[in-house]
């Protein structure tokens, strides 16, 4: 059975969202600015220098693509580690030209280091859980979303609704493992999808857009299996983004339009297509 997401799997994957950013970070400052590089790490400025950082630069913007886009993180997180190995060698070789700082030069070298150990031991944890995952035969998918409310009126609603037995998002029920009130839920689906854990992790959105909801779905399930749920509607990841999608509209507008020529749940004959119209009313 595949084993609920902790706070450490987060940690992780705050871990490795950082190492991204500060990929991004970096190689925006070398690609745009690499004299000012050149002179803050201690190496001689000039043509060649430069243009050798915004090589390095634009190696960091696509690690920090590929780590942040959740697209072959690992992958990504292991090519940080190799450009780590090829920075000391650099810097090494740097400390052999006689236009040098070589303060600077040790300072900078000390922080690849703690970069590289930290680099490694990022790839290294996602590699075990990439194995562990690939032997249990679980898959983790994610999706996100933007609603424009705030986070703890969004979290409240959003938690009733999951555990009630019939609602208008169609999300549970579920059985909710662990919570961090306002921010957190680890749960699990209901005994149809026992083999079907998630958690749904609440942030306040940038430029007061109100919240991004972030839900991971782990499953332990074969690819035929997956295949003949996804069909019939009843695949847990495709369940989990319909109900945010309705829960966004629920929130947003106060209900949920729907039309009654959807097709919903284990396969059932189409209906004849009629107008759309909120969910309350078409069940009255």
């Amino acid at each position: 059975m595949t084993e609920p997401r902790t706070k450490r799997d987060d940690g992780l994957e705050h871990m490795s969202s950082g190492l991204g950013l500060f990929s991004l970070a970096l190689g925006t400052s070398q690609t745009l600015f690499p004299d000012r590089v050149d002179r803050l790490i201690g190496v001689e400025d000039d043509d060649s220098t430069r243009t050798l950082q915004r090589v390095i630069g634009m190696r960091e913007l696509a690690a920090a693509a590929g780590i942040l886009g959740r697209r072959r993180t690992t992958a990504w997180l292991w090519a940080r580690v190799v450009g780590d190995v090829m920075d000391l060698a650099l810097l090494g070789f740097a400390n052999t030209r006689k236009e040098r700082a070589p303060r600077r030069l040790a300072i900078a070298t000390g922080a690849v280091v703690g970069v590289l150990g930290a680099d490694t031991y990022t790839a290294l944890r996602n590699s075990e859980r990439k194995k562990r995952r690939q032997r249990t035969g679980s898959s983790l998918a994610e999706t996100a979303i933007t609603i424009r409310r705030p986070r703890e009126e969004l979290f409240r609603r959003f938690r009733d609704l999951i555990v009630a037995r019939d609602n208008v998002i169609s999300f549970g029920p579920v059985e909710v493992l662990a919570e961090d009130p306002g921010l957190r839920i680890a749960f699990r689906m209901s005994a149809d999808h026992d083999h079907a854990r998630g958690v749904a992790m609440f942030v306040d959105a940038p430029a007061d857009r109100g919240t991004e909801i972030h839900l991971r779905i782990e499953q332990q399930r074969a690819p035929i299996g997956s295949a003949v749920e996804k069909l019939r509607g009843a695949e847990p990841l495709q369940r989990a983004k319909d109900g945010l999608l309705r829960f966004r509209q629920l929130m947003e507008t106060g209900e949920v339009v729907r039309s009654e020529g959807a097709l919903e749940g284990p396969a059932r004959p189409l209906l004849r297509q009629r107008p759309a119209q909120p969910v309350d009313r078409a069940n009255s």
